[in-house]
């Protein structure tokens, strides 16, 4: 049989074999790629695929939970978010009486509702998260530090008024 298309080929005239091949080319190729075993480019097949990480546990989504935590008052929430290094430095109820003193006076409690996360900056298995007011742009914003933990990204320092939680002699700054 494809004795007989060879045979026709060759009397069809040099223009329509152009066509002919042509439209092979493209086919012929389409076939090839539609038989390949189903490997991304980029991928050795040897390899294991490592899916994208996760941005719903990244640390701007971490310190927006929080922040909506402190606000409505859920602080055992917010402290998980907590490193085990911050917990040792702020038990959950210092933490709650110091928020609790924080919001009881009437000029701070406009504080928490203004603050949104405005920047994040992450470097391997640290990152810095900057809350500034919405209310106030001139006052200063809070930096709060973040590491990566095997239990997924936690607050390792912050400046939440009226915890400031800092290793010893360390503050974060915005590179």
């Amino acid at each position: 049989m494809f004795g007989l298309k060879l045979q026709k080929l060759k009397n069809l005239p040099a223009c329509k074999k152009l066509a002919f091949l042509a439209l092979l080319i493209p086919v012929l190729c389409l076939a090839a790629a539609c038989s390949a075993p189903e490997v991304p480019i980029n991928q050795k097949t040897d390899e294991k695929f490592v899916p994208p990480p996760d941005i719903s546990r990244r640390p701007f989504v971490i310190a927006s939970e929080f922040l909506e935590n402190v606000k409505a008052k859920k602080y055992k929430e917010a402290y998980a978010a907590l490193s085990v290094d911050a917990k040792m430095r702020v038990n959950l109820k210092g933490f709650e009486e110091g928020l609790e003193r924080y919001f009881s006076m009437a000029s701070t409690k406009s504080v928490y509702v203004t603050r949104v996360v405005v920047d994040e900056r992450v470097s391997g298995d640290s990152a810095i998260i900057k809350v500034a007011d919405t209310k106030y742009p001139d006052a200063p914003p809070w930096i709060w530090e973040f590491e990566n933990t095997r239990a997924g990204w936690k607050i390792r320092s912050l400046d939440l008024p009226p915890l400031f939680i800092y290793k010893a002699k360390e503050v974060p700054t915005l590179k």
